[in-house]
């Protein structure tokens, strides 16, 4: 039986489903067939990711969206590699040096909840609205309409948002480990 959080993301990823398929087949010419594929494994994975983090207060449409970027940029890159001649030599030795030999195909495994609640955190209340607006899929126009502001000051508030959870990010990466510490990957 399906939780209240769980039935809210599956409405929401009903009616932003097949948007985001055709996305991904007009923006990197992916065969319509594999797009719906792609739909269907973040979803389920998405699914298990929400049975796992019930707990935590972060939306499911920016959560998702956060996942779905991180799809799209696997597929885009997929999508550059095929005209490239595959070596299975350079795989294996890809693989034995410890790299993985191509990027997660689930990208919420790397997702931290408790890291992605920290960066959302940071931001102030007005902008984490019209971010998570923005990931249900309101344009620019539309969440200004509403909110009784301009187009390019939504625009403008959002990448700026976003450009600081990647400096916050970017500031993690490059800080040392303390010693002893395990070293871990901030994810989003």
């Amino acid at each position: 039986m399906r939780t209240a959080q769980e039935n809210e993301f599956w409405r929401w990823w009903e009616a932003e489903g097949q948007r985001f398929a055709w996305m991904i087949v007009r923006g990197w010419s992916i065969p319509t067939h594999d797009a719906e594929d792609i739909v269907q494994q973040v979803a389920c994975n998405a699914s298990r990711w929400l049975a796992k983090n019930l707990g935590a207060k972060l939306e499911i449409p920016l959560v998702v969206c956060f996942a779905r970027r991180r799809t799209v940029e696997y597929w885009r890159r997929r999508a550059a590699r095929r005209s490239e001649r595959f070596d299975h030599h350079a795989l294996e030795d890809e693989g034995d040096a410890g790299r993985p030999c191509h990027p997660p195909t689930d990208p919420f495994a790397e997702l931290n909840v408790a890291r992605m609640a920290d960066l959302l955190d940071g931001l102030d209340e007005q902008i984490l609205d019209e971010l998570n607006r923005w990931a249900r899929g309101q344009t620019s126009r539309q969440i200004g309409e509403s909110l009784g502001k301009k187009e390019n000051t939504v625009t403008t508030r959002r990448l700026r948002a976003f450009e600081s959870i990647r400096a916050r990010v970017r500031e993690d990466r490059a800080r040392p480990d303390e010693p002893g510490a395990p070293r871990q990957r901030p994810a989003a």
